[in-house]
């Protein structure tokens, strides 16, 4: 049976526990700071029953087969936390953002953890919805289907009413406008844009953000109160942006879905509802335990595993 050390027991960490133990894994190990878990059955945090694992403060003397972390969203954050479970010889999924392509902003974080997971034979594998499957990993997928790809162009549109409240508060929903811009917002869509352009073999002469506020469209006038937020990424090659991804996640969204437009040969247009979050990124996560247990070692990224 393949073991897994839970690596970060929040909103998200708790789902992937619970779905990993759904579907056969054993949890041998249990790692957050937040006092209030610390010293707790893992089984009795999850609404379980009890499992004999307790939640530490940091990770102990147990091995797993693959660690499942998930605490923050910045590697800056999270690289201590990755390389000490590189040093004692196990595998990691993570759900950091940053981590899905980390070559891009954080050449120097990417080469450490490179090499000790090489010298150690694990791999580190960041992944999720989004960065990691729905704007990068499914449209370089479709892009087999195409003899020439001249532009991608991908929109995840959210309806932010049915989402958690931690997520309602990073897209800034409730705030004013002046308020808006301590909002740090949707974090890899950076990321995302280079795992494209390096899966194409596009060299891109830079990649650019922005973000800007959705504001209530219900109250009558002028309206400073924000409900969401819109991020744009743009992959610019010659002057042309050729690759553009749109994140827009809103509490007064009516048309919620995910698009995917390749302008090609031949050309490429998918749309469907919009996939939520929170379900799908748990998926992921525990999905993909058995190509990264069998992948080369290093830091890998979605694009460098099977389908």
């Amino acid at each position: 049976m393949v073991s897994v050390i839970v690596y970060g027991v929040g909103a998200i960490g708790a789902q992937i526990a619970r779905y990993a133990i759904q579907k056969g894994y054993s949890v041998v190990g249990a790692v957050d700071q937040a006092p209030e878990k610390v010293g707790r059955d893992i089984g009795d945090l999850l609404g379980l029953g009890p499992m004999g694992v307790k939640v530490e403060g940091e990770l102990g003397d147990e091995v797993a087969d693959v660690v499942l972390h998930a605490t923050t969203s910045h590697l800056v954050d999270a690289q201590e936390q990755i390389l000490g479970i590189v040093r004692k010889g196990m595998n990691v999924v993570s759900t950091c953002e940053e981590l899905s392509y980390p070559f891009l902003d954080r050449p120097d974080e990417s080469s450490a953890i490179n090499r000790l997971a090489t010298e150690r034979g694990v791999t580190v594998l960041g992944t999720g919805v989004n960065p990691g499957f729905l704007m990068d990993t499914l449209p370089i997928a479709l892009t087999s289907l195409c003899q020439r790809v001249d532009e991608i162009k991908v929109e995840r549109v959210i309806d932010a009413s049915t989402r958690r409240m931690g997520f309602q508060k990073k897209i800034g929903a409730g705030l004013s406008l002046d308020e808006f811009g301590k909002v740090g917002g949707h974090v890899g869509l950076r990321e995302s844009a280079a795992m494209i352009a390096h899966a194409l073999h596009w060299d891109l002469n830079e990649i650019t953000g922005e973000k800007e506020p959705i504001l209530s469209q219900r109250e009558s006038g002028q309206s400073d109160q924000v409900v969401g937020m819109r991020d744009i990424a743009k992959g610019w090659l010659n002057g042309k942006a050729v690759i553009t991804l749109e994140f827009s996640a809103s509490v007064e969204e009516r048309d919620p879905h995910d698009q995917i437009t390749i302008k090609g040969v031949p050309p490429i247009k998918m749309r469907g509802d919009c996939v939520h979050g929170d379900l799908a990124t748990v998926a992921v996560a525990v999905n993909v335990i058995p190509r990264v247990i069998s992948a080369r070692p290093g830091l890998l990224t979605m694009a460098d595993l099977p389908v």
